[in-house]
């Protein structure tokens, strides 16, 4: 009765983009009169957001304590599509909001820092950003961490030597054993105690946290990065480097008769890996 009317295009077909849409109105006299409208239809998100926990240094979803040294830094990453004005918020796992904003041309450009305190051991934590344009299309991306209080460990060795420890040493009260273990480039979970053969040598870890790589005669180079987790749940690294043994070169000698040229080769008698003389004095 009053003239007025719609057109709901929820669920259209209609690819995104902007349309015009004219409505005539033509009355009994035959006068007419033409309105355009411009119509966006928006359906589609930018792409995910990224969020890092910058403490999990190796990215193996745990924070243990050699990798935390202070508060948790987090990095946000908007994604393709994202534009200036859109909505960012980031929550951690409990609910709590660490950001509430618009996106900025300094967050398109270098992402979002945020510096939060580090919670308690044995935490789950879990961070979220969620993205939201401006039509109300929203997107999500997600990190997590758990904080563990084990410490990693290194040990380095000359070749031919037999490196040995114990992981447990440096790690907090309540982590008495050692449950299971990993090496690097391989998925299987090999129970404490077990003896691996790798490239280079072979290694035991045991339940009470002592280990030792015996390497191969004459090898050096680094071992696959063992990853281990103790009776608390938490885990930590194993990092175990072979140094060359510079004194693998022997003593050369020669005898000839009175007009002889003396000649051999100094390398012939020397360990593998001494393929040429650098210099001599």
């Amino acid at each position: 009765a009053q003239g007025n009317w719609s057109v709901d295009l929820t669920g259209t077909v209609l690819p995104d983009g902007t349309y015009p849409v004219s409505a005539t109105v033509t009355d009994v006299a035959g006068n007419s009169k033409t309105v355009t409208q411009d119509v966006v239809i928006d359906t589609q998100s930018a792409a995910a957001p990224t969020v890092t926990i910058d403490e999990d240094l190796n990215n193996d979803s745990f924070i243990n304590t050699t990798e935390l040294t202070g508060p948790v830094n987090i990095t946000v990453t908007v994604g393709l599509g994202t534009s200036i004005g859109d909505l960012l918020i980031v929550k951690d796992q409990a609910g709590n909001t660490l950001f509430n904003g618009l996106v900025t041309q300094e967050i398109l450009n270098n992402g979002l820092q945020l510096e939060i305190i580090a919670p308690a051991i044995g935490t789950n934590l879990v961070i979220t950003a969620v993205v939201t344009d401006q039509a109300g299309n929203s997107t999500s991306g997600q990190d997590q961490a758990r904080l563990t209080d084990s410490a990693d460990d290194s040990k380095t060795v000359v070749e031919d030597t037999v490196a040995s420890g114990n992981v447990l040493t440096n790690d907090e009260a309540g982590n008495t054993s050692v449950v299971s273990f990993t090496v690097a480039g391989s998925s299987v979970v090999h129970n404490a105690g077990s003896s691996v053969v790798l490239t280079g040598g072979t290694l035991v870890l045991n339940s009470n946290g002592s280990y030792s790589f015996t390497p191969n005669a004459n090898w050096n180079g680094a071992v696959p990065v063992i990853t281990y987790t103790t009776n608390t749940g938490a885990i930590a690294t194993l990092t175990i480097t072979v140094t060359p043994d510079n004194t693998d070169a022997a003593n050369d000698s020669k005898t000839v008769v009175e007009d002889t040229v003396a000649s051999g080769n100094v390398l012939t008698n020397d360990e593998a890996g001494n393929t040429s003389v650098v210099s001599f004095t």
